[in-house]
């Protein structure tokens, strides 16, 4: 029981994050949009904090060697199998062989895919999120075979293809510009009265952000001494 990766695009195996981490200085790391991921998981079944496909901003395919069922969620994207369109934020069943393609995400940068039982992936205290820092976790390639826990017999419709779950999801889109709340923190007074800069102006998310942290573009605060930074 395998899914076989045709086109990989930026894909990872991830799951809600490592939450034993901090306790050992690891960040927790873990999907992105936390909703779009446990609620993928619960479409099909799975436990909330079940791995999962992690698609950032590039198109992936990919065609299981046995019946599944899956659910796309997150960012707007364009969902075929074999070729016909399928909605988003529902159960979907791909039968052996065909080709799903997630392509165009757009109104968010990542989509998640979730499989009936979920798939294998190496773990480091208990999750098998991605570490960028530590060089862990479990990035596919073109041409990678990822393994399935369990299979899922035919749950097919057989009546015209109509889908067989329909399940209302809430789904919420954030507009252009979102405010956030900000929290001093304990190293505030080496900025001076530069760290007044964080509420003056709008900030960018740039493209070196990860699941380390956001990199954000804007006018930043400047810090005055030349101390080493306490890691906390």
């Amino acid at each position: 029981m395998k899914l076989h990766i045709l086109e990989s695009g930026y894909t990872v195996v991830t799951d809600l994050g490592r939450v034993s981490g901090p306790a050992y200085g690891l960040p927790v790391n873990g999907a992105l949009d936390q909703y779009s991921a446990r609620t993928a998981n619960a479409l099909v079944g799975n436990r909330a904090n079940a791995p999962l496909l992690e698609v950032t901003a590039f198109d992936i395919s990919f065609s299981p060697s046995c019946e599944i069922l899956i659910a796309v969620t997150g960012a707007v994207a364009s969902v075929t199998v074999d070729g016909f369109e399928c909605d988003q934020w529902q159960p979907l069943v791909v039968g052996a062989g065909q080709v799903v393609r997630i392509s165009h995400l757009r109104e968010g940068l990542r989509a998640y895919v979730a499989v009936f039982g979920s798939v294998r992936a190496p773990r480091l205290l208990g999750s098998c999120a991605p570490d960028t820092v530590l060089g862990f976790g479990l990035r596919l390639n073109d041409g990678d075979e990822i393994d399935l826990v369990r299979q899922v017999r035919s749950v097919a419709n057989p009546c015209l293809g109509v889908p067989f779950f329909r399940i209302p999801v809430q789904i919420s889109r954030l507009p252009g510009q979102v405010v956030i709340d900000v929290v001093d923190g304990p190293d505030i007074s080496e900025f001076g009265d530069t760290a007044d800069r964080i509420f003056e102006a709008p900030y960018v998310v740039g493209v070196q952000s990860n699941h380390v942290g956001l990199r954000l573009g804007g006018p930043m605060p400047v810090r005055q001494t030349t101390a080493e930074v306490l890691s906390r």
